[in-house]
Formats: structure tokens, C-alpha cells, sequence
């Protein structure tokens, strides 16, 4: 950290006594200052001679610090003192002319924020859905602004502090929603990048814990009979929904009765129920794909219809509404529904949510032939990917298929197998 003075001094000395120094002396002090220098800004790969000096670079980007000054004056004078002579010193004033020129200069004063601060503002001129907006309201203020991480200047925030910081969350978070905070906070920073307030992404080559291979659980005929039997009367309806078109919780919540066609036997799914402040509120499905028109049974038309005749629409048309009638405000009081249900069924699936009523659902049409691009379209995904990692497993292997359609068709006359084939 003394090289800022100790390489001016180097300087303004070898300026001073220029003319009494011989060629060899000039070509001595100025490859030690040279290098002097260049170890200072390119810090990771600092060396002398053949030893590598690496350092951690610490104010070399920080205007706030005494020593960003030294450093910068040291490498002033040096190219001032043997401008014309000195290649590294040419160099280093054409880099500057032409970043400030090419528009890559970054003000350093800019990079002075918190990156506490900084989130904060981003997130106010985010254009998310409610639930998406509350979610990164609660990351902010859980994983950003009480950590270290947080506090730091955007300017400072290195690889290595981005690293430690996704190694503190592994003791408590699962290796997917690690995942998912990283990629919000290498989001935020790149809109830092965007506004020129930093030069680089410090996310860039984060190493993340693996992510275990997603292990579905498909309750049984057997316990979704028991479940919908278990829960409170008024429940009863939704179980049926859930497992009879596999739609998501906050759609079922939100389906109301203009969105039900009785006579086609038809549900159109939209919009879902979303918690806001001031209670819940409509908003759009999770996306424009999961806007669909779903086929049901005559006996799911029928628990709808026995449904509303027995505790009537509530506000807005909502099917689904609590004991006093009003719609679910929370999540957690259909979840708590649903626990105390999953009590009386023996040999319940373990952890069981609402969720797991779309994983029957899916299964259902892939037990009963559904192609890939059908269940996708019902459950609502967004490509026929997301269909296939999640339940690719569930369609099984062909191999006996696939003999039967290659059966014979270089032995003459019709395939054998293809009868077999046309007859499935």
C-alpha cells in the first residue's frame, strides 16, 4: 500500500536528475517503477520477477480512499516524468484518453452506494406482480440488508464476497432457492452495470451448490379419496377441483363463477388470487401460457354446483371462501386446511401440499395416454420442457413399442408389426 509514495518519490527524483543518470540507471529505475505500478492495478496477477505478489487490490477502484490518490498520483507522475520515453506510460494516458472518449469510463464517486441502498431503489422501479414484488421485498430485507453483503459499497463488492455470501445461506436454505437468490442479486447488480454504476458483474462465476435431481411424490387414488374426505366440508369442493384439473392454488382461489361454463363443462383459469396489502386482490396467472380452458367431468360439475348451493359465491364471485364467507387472505389458512386433513388419513403422504394435487392430476393423463404437448397445455406450462423435466419419468420406457413398429419391414409384403401398431 506504500507504493503510491514510494513510486511518485521514484519520479519526481529520476525527473530531477534526469541528466545525470546514465542509459542503463534510466532503463533500471524506470522497469522497477514500471512494474511497481502495473502491480498495483492489475493486482491479481502482481509479481517480481519470476514470483507472483498477488494482492487483494483493496481502494484501487475506491475514490473514497487516501490510497486510490497515491496510487493514481504515482502513476501520474511517472508517465509525466517519462512521457515519450516510456511505452507503459503512453499507454496508460491513450487507455484513459479513450475510455473517457468511447464512453467506457465509469464515474467511481457513482459506485459509492450500498448495495442496501441500491436494491432498495431498484426494487421501487420494478414493474412485478404483487407476489413476485412481496418476494423480493422479503429477500432485501432478510438476505441483503442485515448481511454484511448489503452494507458494502456496490464499488467493493468482489467475486469472493459474493461467494461467501451464498456460502452462508447453505446451512439454511435448500440448494434450489440458492440458486434462485443468486440469480435475483446477479439480476439487480446487472441493472447496476446497465446504469454504468459499476463495470462488472462480481456474480459472474459464483460456484452454487448442486442441485439435487427433483423427486416428485404422486399421492395415490386411495389417499386422495381419504384426504377429500377428511377435510372440513366446506374444503371438500376445492380437493376435488385441484385433483380433477390440477390447477394452482392461487387459481383455485381465485376461480370464480362466470369463469365455470356448467353447460360445455369448461373452466377457465386467467387470473389467481394474490395476498396483497389491504387483502387479496386479482392478478394474471404465472404466465401468458398458463391462461387455458379446461375439459372437466360431469361429477366435478356437479361438487361445483352442490358447492355454491350450500355455501353460496363469495366476494366477487369467488367459489372458495372461508368460514365467514370472505376469501382466503392467506395461503397459509388453505394450507392449514389441508394439514389438519392429512392427520386423520393413515399413511398420508409426508409433506403433502396443494401442490402435490397438480402432480396427481398430471399423472392421471400420462396413465391414460395423454401426450406430452396435452398435459402441458393443461397444467399450464410454459414449453413442453418444463412438462418433460418435471414428469418425463411418469411415460416409462417404449422399447417393446418400438420392436413392434420395426418388426419385419425388410422381409417382404407389410410390415408384421404394424397391425399391432395400428390396433393401439
Amino acid at each position: 500500500l506504500e507504493v503510491g509514495p514510494m513510486i511518485g518519490s521514484v519520479a519526481l527524483v529520476y525527473d530531477w536528475t534526469y541528466s545525470l543518470l546514465t542509459p542503463t540507471q534510466r532503463t533500471r529505475w524506470i522497469t522497477y517503477a514500471n512494474q511497481a505500478v502495473w502491480n498495483v492495478w492489475n493486482y491479481q496477477q502482481a509479481k517480481w520477477g519470476n514470483t507472483t505478489y498477488a494482492w487483494s487490490g483493496w481502494s484501487i477502484d475506491n475514490p473514497s480512499n487516501n490510497y486510490y490518490y497515491s496510487f493514481l498520483k504515482a502513476t501520474m507522475l511517472l508517465g509525466l516524468a517519462s512521457q515519450g520515453e516510456n511505452s507503459q506510460a503512453q499507454a496508460w494516458i491513450d487507455t484513459q484518453v479513450a475510455a473517457k472518449v468511447g464512453g467506457a469510463f465509469i464515474d467511481p464517486r457513482d459506485g459509492r452506494v450500498t448495495l442496501s441502498t441500491y436494491a432498495r431503489d431498484w426494487r421501487s422501479r420494478q414493474v412485478h406482480r404483487p407476489s413476485t414484488g412481496e418476494q423480493y421485498r422479503i429477500w432485501i430485507e432478510k438476505w441483503i440488508n442485515p448481511l454484511p453483503l448489503g452494507r458494502m459499497a456496490l464499488m467493493d463488492i468482489r467475486p469472493s464476497h459474493v461467494q461467501a455470501w451464498v456460502a452462508s445461506q447453505v446451512e439454511h436454505l435448500a440448494p434450489r432457492t440458492i440458486h434462485r437468490h443468486h440469480g435475483m442479486l446477479a439480476g439487480l447488480i446487472n441493472d447496476a452495470v446497465r446504469d454504468r454504476v459499476i463495470l462488472s458483474n462480481p456474480c459472474i462465476g459464483t460456484r452454487l451448490p448442486e442441485i439435487p435431481d427433483r423427486r416428485i411424490i404422486i399421492p395415490t387414488d386411495a389417499a386422495v379419496v381419504e384426504i377429500h374426505e377428511a377435510i372440513a366440508p366446506h374444503m371438500r369442493a376445492m380437493v376435488h377441483l385441484a385433483a380433477a384439473t390440477g390447477m394452482r392454488q392461487g387459481e383455485l382461489l381465485g376461480l370464480t363463477v362466470d369463469r365455470v361454463d356448467f353447460l360445455r363443462r369448461e373452466v377457465t383459469v386467467d387470473r389467481q388470487l394474490l395476498a396483497a396489502k389491504g387483502g387479496p386482490r386479482f392478478g394474471p396467472t404465472k404466465s401468458k401460457k398458463s391462461n387455458r380452458t379446461l375439459p372437466v367431468p360431469e361429477d366435478l360439475i356437479t361438487t361445483l354446483a352442490a358447492h355454491l348451493e350450500a355455501y353460496g359465491p363469495g366476494p366477487d364471485g369467488v367459489i372458495f371462501t372461508n368460514t365467514s364467507g370472505r376469501e382466503f387472505a392467506r395461503k397459509s389458512s388453505v394450507n392449514d386446511h389441508l394439514k389438519s386433513a392429512l392427520k386423520k388419513v393413515e399413511d398420508a403422504p409426508e409433506g403433502m401440499t396443494w401442490h402435490w394435487f397438480r402432480h396427481y392430476y398430471a399423472s392421471r393423463l400420462i396413465r391414460f395416454g395423454e401426450s406430452v404437448k396435452t398435459v402441458q397445455a393443461r397444467l399450464g406450462h410454459a414449453t413442453a420442457a418444463e412438462t418433460l423435466d418435471t414428469y418425463g419419468h411418469l411415460w416409462g420406457d417404449s422399447e417393446d413399442r418400438t420392436r413392434v413398429a420395426i418388426t419385419g419391414i425388410l422381409s417382404g409384403g407389410t410390415p408384421v408389426g404394424l397391425s399391432a401398431v395400428e390396433g393401439e
